[in-house]
C-alpha cells in the first residue's frame, strides 16, 4: 500500500500538448485505438486528481485506488466495497468531499483514465476465443458447444480471459518527463568497462540493434520481454486452481525497476489448470501476437510526448525473447510432455 500511495504521490501529468488535435489520414502506421481515449485523458485526469476535500493532501484518484487495492488484495465482496465507499462518502468525510459513492462510479472513474480491460469469452474447450469475427457466436464454431451457463435468471460466461491492451499503456509512459527520462535511460547507460550491467550490455541487444538500425537507432523504441507461469491465487483454499498471468517485462526501464512490480506490464490472466497446454496456448496468445504485430509495425502519437516538445512521435516495440521454466518452455514451442 505504501509502495502504491507512492507512486501515486510521485506521478504529475503534463498535458498541454494534448489538445493540438488528432493524427491525420495520411499518416501510415497503427494509430492508438480511439476507444482509449489516450488523447482525451488529459482532461480526466485533471479533474480525478482533484483533491478529495479542501486542504487534503490524497486526490479522488490516489484515494480510490487504494480503496480498490484493498478490495482486490483481501477479497472481499462487491456489495462490502459498495457500503464502505458509501460510509466515506456520506457520513465520515467533508460535505464536500468527491470519493466515489458506489463501486461502479469508482469503475468508471478508472475506466475514463485508462485503467480498465477488456473480457473476452473463451471456447470451454479452449479452441477459440469470442473475439473478432466470433464475438457475436453465441456456441463454439468447432464443436458447437455454448460459451454461456444459467446463473439464476441471467447467462454468464464459462470462462474468460481478462485482456489489457498494452498499446495505451505504453504511449502513456512517455506522458510526462519523469517517465520518459526512464524509457530512455538505456540510450546513455551502456555499460563502459566490458561488463554486463543491464539487458542492453548482451549481445541479443547488440545483435537487434545492428539488424534493425532504424530501430535500434532510436531510444524512444521499446524492448520487451515475456513472461508466462501458472500459479495458484487461492493458495490451500483450493489446491485444484490454476491460474497463468501473461507479462511483459520493460527492458527501456533501469534494472532496478525492470520486475517492480508496479511497473510490470500485464498482458492477459488465463483461468483454469486445462487451460496452458501446448496444443492450445496459441489461442490465447493471439491476442498478444496481434498486440506486437501492430508494434513492430510502430504506433503513431500525437501531444504524447513531452521532454523533447514534439508534437508527433513514432515508437516501435520488439520482442526480445520469452522467460519461463521448463514445463511452460515446452508449452510455449508446442512441445508435447
Amino acid at each position: 500500500m505504501e509502495e502504491l500511495a507512492a507512486v501515486l504521490e510521485g506521478i504529475t501529468w503534463q498535458n498541454e500538448s494534448n489538445a493540438e488535435g488528432n493524427i491525420g489520414d495520411n499518416h501510415e502506421g497503427f494509430v492508438a485505438d480511439p476507444d482509449e481515449d489516450i488523447f482525451n485523458e488529459g482532461q480526466y485526469l485533471r479533474e480525478a486528481c482533484q483533491p478529495l476535500y479542501i486542504n487534503v493532501r490524497s486526490s479522488m484518484l490516489e484515494a480510490t485506488l487504494m480503496l480498490m487495492n484493498i478490495y482486490k488484495v483481501h477479497d472481499v465482496s462487491k456489495k462490502f466495497v459498495d457500503e464502505l465507499l458509501a460510509l466515506f462518502h456520506k457520513h465520515l468525510l467533508p460535505l464536500d468531499n468527491c470519493l466515489p459513492p458506489t463501486m461502479y462510479a469508482a469503475k468508471t472513474l478508472t475506466g475514463k483514465v485508462g485503467l480498465k480491460y477488456n473480457n473476452i469469452n473463451a471456447c470451454v474447450n479452449e479452441c477459440v476465443l469470442f473475439w473478432k469475427e466470433y464475438e457475436t457466436l453465441e456456441t463454439c464454431p468447432n464443436y458447437g458447444s455454448t460459451h454461456f451457463k444459467a446463473y439464476g435468471k441471467s447467462n454468464v460466461a464459462v470462462k474468460i480471459v481478462q485482456h489489457f491492451p498494452l498499446v495505451p499503456r505504453l504511449l502513456r509512459m512517455f506522458r510526462t518527463q519523469k517517465t520518459t527520462k526512464l524509457m530512455t535511460w538505456h540510450s546513455q547507460n551502456k555499460s563502459t568497462n566490458g561488463k554486463v550491467h543491464h539487458v542492453l550490455d548482451c549481445k541479443a541487444w547488440a545483435h537487434t540493434n545492428r539488424t534493425w538500425l532504424e530501430f535500434g537507432g532510436e531510444p524512444i523504441n521499446v524492448k520487451l520481454g515475456i513472461a508466462i507461469d501458472g500459479v495458484n491465487p487461492f493458495g490451500k483454499k483450493c489446491n485444484a486452481w490454476s491460474t497463468s498471468p501473461v507479462l511483459f517485462l520493460n527492458y527501456n526501464l533501469p534494472p532496478w525497476l525492470v520486475t517492480k512490480k508496479l511497473l510490470l506490464l500485464s498482458s492477459m490472466i488465463i483461468p483454469g489448470s486445462n487451460s496452458v497446454k501446448s496444443s492450445n496456448f496459441d489461442v490465447y496468445l493471439a491476442l498478444v501476437f496481434k498486440e506486437l504485430v501492430q508494434l513492430w509495425k510502430e504506433v503513431r502519437a500525437v501531444g504524447v510526448l513531452q521532454p523533447v516538445r514534439r508534437k508527433e512521435f513514432t515508437m516501435g516495440v520488439v520482442l526480445m525473447w520469452t522467460i519461463h521454466d521448463f514445463p511452460a518452455y515446452g508449452i510455449v514451442s508446442s512441445c508435447q510432455h
